[in-house]
């Protein structure tokens, strides 16, 4: 039973990710009317931008994070947005999903030339240093119930 426990807690964080991810890819193309390959290369810039902000230039985690989710990926978005999908949009559905494997592998060229992508970036887990939660058997580690929380809103 305690194994039983352990992992539904790490089932529930998992399928807590995908939720999230699914919920962006659903909300990319009930908006944009395409599949967009891209969605996790756009992620993948936000980690890394995370990443130097917080590790790489000290900044405080809740300054790193704002100014990532709430300035940073929104400018990404809406460049995307403007200068990319906007002028394909009336063109046939084959062109728009060329432009979101287009906009992916400029992602990952952007992110090669940026960082080294053979230097490792390890990343504490948000609230690392707080004792993790117990459910009888079962331990939440805060990152688990952020990452929970979040798909549920």
């Amino acid at each position: 039973m305690d194994q039983f426990l352990a992992f539904t807690v790490v089932g529930l964080s998992t399928a807590a990710i995908y939720a999230v991810i699914g919920s962006g890819l659903v909300l990319t193309h009930t908006t944009a009317g395409v599949f967009n390959f891209a969605h996790g290369a756009a992620g993948m810039l936000a980690a890394f931008a995370y990443w130097q902000l917080a590790v790489g230039w000290g900044w405080p985690v809740p300054a790193a994070l704002a100014a990532v989710l709430l300035v940073l990926a929104p400018a990404f978005g809406l460049l995307a947005e403007r200068v990319l999908m906007r002028p394909v949009q009336a063109l046939g559905e084959a062109e728009r999903l060329v432009m979101t494997v287009a906009l992916l592998t400029g992602c990952i060229a952007l992110a090669r030339w940026v960082w080294d992508p053979n230097t490792p970036r390890p990343l504490a887990a948000f609230l690392a240093g707080e004792p993790a939660l117990r459910l009888g058997p079962a331990v939440v580690t805060w990152h688990q119930a952020i990452t929970m929380a979040t798909a549920l809103a």
